[in-house]
């Protein structure tokens, strides 16, 4: 059988050993103590011997000097007064009340609920106080410095644009720098933010290249037509007997503009921004990341000084240039005529 649910702990210690709660004393009013009157306990059985005992033992013997056994006598007034508790001392015995007991422990349980409440509430107040200390941050961040200074931007947009002239521009392809902008690429996300530096520069020069576009075939293929007939007469000794093929014609080569001075060539740089707390911070630049919008092709007309070159195009002297062509088709017509009249193939 289960023991009665009870709060007075008294009542769990002996009902959990199968035994009954003896009545306690109780303190009246005056201070006097009232014993309760102690109810009969029989004796245990006992196990039987294993030897059996006799029937009655002889009492045993006293000594003779040993005073005779006496009976302490009674007050006068018949019966002894009942014992009074010294407060200011602690009593041998415990004794208690139920209900103040049971009190005491629904406090005790009341006080426990209590703190743990009332820790609970301050760990609580202090979490919430932490995130609106830090959600008023970001707010005040967001709301008051959403981008990095203009003019941490711009320090770093010029430093790029001048690493940006130092690797593009050559000798062959000189450029000068215009101008350096942030543009957003990019909003913040996860606390960051994108952007492209954008470069412009300026070609410095004109570029020029050989010209191969279909108005100058008919001028290159005569210029091929007139080094084989070169080789030919450096091949055959006899030839420089001839007055006419002892010198060839020159066909300079043939340069075609391709970019004016004043080009633009866009460069965009990505650049990172980091927000730290309330000030945001750029992250080292990755200048090999750079794209450009297109590629030169070309040199300066400088670079062609060394040889004789004409120039293809509107401005072209198109007299100076017909006359090369035909000195040129006289002496192929010459060569292959004196091929013919020896009979040689080469």
């Amino acid at each position: 059988m289960n023991p009665p649910e009870s709060n007075d702990p008294w009542e769990k210690h002996y009902a959990t050993r199968g035994r009954t709660r003896p009545p306690m004393m109780q303190v009246a009013a005056n201070g006097e103590v009232v014993v309760p009157p102690e109810e009969p306990v029989a004796p245990a059985p006992r196990p039987a011997d294993a030897l059996p005992r006799p029937a009655s033992a002889p009492p045993l013997p006293r000594p003779p000097s040993a005073p005779p056994l006496a009976r302490p006598a009674d007050p006068p007034g018949g019966t002894a007064p009942a014992p009074k508790i010294a407060w200011e001392t602690r009593p041998e015995f415990e004794f208690t009340n139920e209900a103040v007991m049971r009190r005491a422990a629904a406090e005790a349980e009341t006080r426990k609920r209590r703190d743990a409440l009332r820790v609970w509430r301050f760990t609580g107040l202090a979490v919430l106080a932490v995130a609106l200390v830090g959600a008023g941050n970001e707010v005040a961040s967001r709301i008051f410095n959403p981008a990095p200074a203009p003019a941490l931007l711009a320090d770093r947009s010029a430093e790029i644009g001048r690493q940006v002239l130092l690797l593009t521009s050559k000798p062959a392809q000189p450029l000068r720098l215009e101008s350096a902008r942030p543009v957003l690429f990019t909003e913040e996300i996860a606390r960051r933010a994108t952007y492209d530096v954008v470069v412009t520069l300026r070609l410095a020069a004109d570029l020029y290249a050989r010209a191969d576009s279909n108005g100058a075939q008919p001028y290159l293929q005569l210029r091929q037509s007139l080094a084989e007939a070169r080789a030919r007469v450096l091949k055959h000794g006899w030839f420089a007997q001839t007055p006419v093929l002892r010198e060839a014609p020159e066909l300079p080569p043939l340069l075609a503009l391709t970019h004016r001075a004043g080009e633009k060539l866009i460069v965009k740089v990505p650049l990172e921004a980091a927000r730290r707390g309330w000030s945001w911070e750029l992250a080292p630049v990755k200048i090999e990341q750079r794209r450009a919008n297109r590629k030169l092709t070309g040199e300066v007309l400088a670079r062609f000084s060394d040889s004789p070159f004409i120039v293809f195009g509107p401005d072209t002297d198109r007299e100076l240039l017909r006359q090369k062509m035909a000195a040129a088709r006289r002496y192929i017509i010459a060569v292959n005529l004196e091929l013919a009249r020896r009979g040689l193939t080469e």
